[in-house]
């Protein structure tokens, strides 16, 4: 699946757009009637606010997947890569762990200074 994801990133990339919010819920896949991927489908969707470089007109993205830099209104074609780094876990790991990784909030316990 990854790699059919990958290719979609880099198409559109080649083709001068950005996507700004690749999350999982913005990847389609079909399946087949036992609910299985059916390992030839899969779209990338909702390109409401990306587009070409000069399109971000705001904050862009969904929290847990935004890049940094668009937290400042500077998305770029990297913020995708970011992105798509964040999709990597959740693709590659159980779900526990990929929260534990991507969304679980820092204790206090934690916290160095």
């Amino acid at each position: 699946m990854f790699e059919f994801i990958l290719s979609g990133v880099k198409y559109i990339q080649d083709r001068g757009f950005k996507h700004l919010d690749l999350k999982p819920s913005n990847i389609l896949l079909k399946t087949r009637q036992d609910g299985s991927w059916n390992e030839i489908d899969c779209r990338i969707t909702d390109f409401g606010i990306g587009g070409k470089e000069d399109r971000q007109t705001g904050h862009a993205g969904t929290p847990g997947f935004t890049s940094p830099e668009q937290l400042v209104q500077i998305g770029t074609k990297k913020s995708d890569n970011y992105s798509l780094g964040k999709l990597m876990v959740m693709i590659f790991t159980e779900w526990n762990t990929a929260w534990n990784l991507l969304f679980q909030p820092i204790s206090d316990a934690e916290k160095t200074i």
